[in-house]
Order: C-alpha cells, then sequence, then structure tokens
C-alpha cells in the first residue's frame, strides 16, 4: 500500500504478533537511485512517515527486479534505539565500536571523522524520536523484530 496511511496491526515474527494499532506508517514512493555501493543495479527510494517523524528508505535492488516495495515488517525491523550514556567521556568511542567503525582521531581523515560523528548524532536523535513515540513495551517488541 504506498502512498496511503495504514495502522501498524498483527505485524508478526516467530509467531508474536505486535498490535500498534494506534501508531499510523505512511510509505510513499519518492523516485529511484542507482547503487551507490559498487552493485550494479537500481532500487527504489521511499519516505517513511511515522507519526511526526520521516525517514528516507532505500529498497533493495532485488526487490526493485521483483516489483516489490517495503512492508510494514521491513520499516519496523529498520529502527532500532540505541541507549547510551551520552555524558560518557567514551560514548562516541563505544559506537564506532559497536557499528564497525575504524576510528582513531589522531589518524582518521577530518571528513570521515564528522561524516561518523554526524551519524552518531543521528542515531541519538532517532532514539529520542522513537522513545517518546513508543511505549517501553512496544520498544522491546520492536527489538524483537531486529
Amino acid at each position: 500500500m504506498y502512498g496511503s496511511w495504514f495502522s501498524l496491526v498483527g505485524v508478526k515474527r516467530d509467531r508474536k504478533s505486535i498490535s500498534l494499532d494506534h501508531k499510523k506508517i505512511y510509505i510513499n514512493k519518492v523516485g529511484q537511485v542507482k547503487d551507490h555501493w559498487g552493485i550494479e543495479g537500481i532500487r527504489d527510494q521511499y519516505k517513511i512517515v511515522l507519526g511526526n517523524y520521516w525517514f528516507p528508505y532505500y529498497g533493495s535492488v532485488y526487490d526493485f527486479k521483483n516489483g516489490n516495495g517495503p512492508t510494514e515488517y521491513d520499516v519496523l525491523a529498520c529502527l532500532e534505539v540505541y541507549d547510551t550514556n551520552r555524558h560518557d567521556i567514551n560514548a562516541f568511542r563505544i559506537f564506532c565500536e559497536d557499528f564497525g567503525y575504524d576510528i582513531n582521531e589522531d589518524e582518521t581523515p577530518y571528513s570521515e571523522y564528522m561524516n561518523v560523528k554526524q551519524i552518531y548524532e543521528d542515531v541519538l536523535e532517532q532514539s529520542d524520536i522513537l522513545k517518546h513515540m513508543f511505549t517501553e513495551q512496544e520498544l522491546e517488541w520492536l527489538a524483537c523484530i531486529n
């Protein structure tokens, strides 16, 4: 269902049902992009709106070739709350280790360092938004999807 609102009801994984029927999600196809990860192919680009929050979503080359679009499950599976103590001096370093970024402040080019730092800030912002949008129980259910 692209370009229309629908409720998140009965999203299933491993016989668990998640009922988020008071949450609405909107999936809108906005275009196509050429793959820039070195894999030949084109993928669809979507704008996902969840409450007052929106984010881009890129389908796979396989889905593009087969005419498939994202499902509610696909969208929910990409959402994650990253909990960290933001006041810990090592929080950014721990984030880099958790997500596989090899950042050494003395050796990493400044632009690469700043790019990863921005990703870190974006992840924290997304986490704050999701914590505000979902209850503790719902966040636990969402964690099961990943």
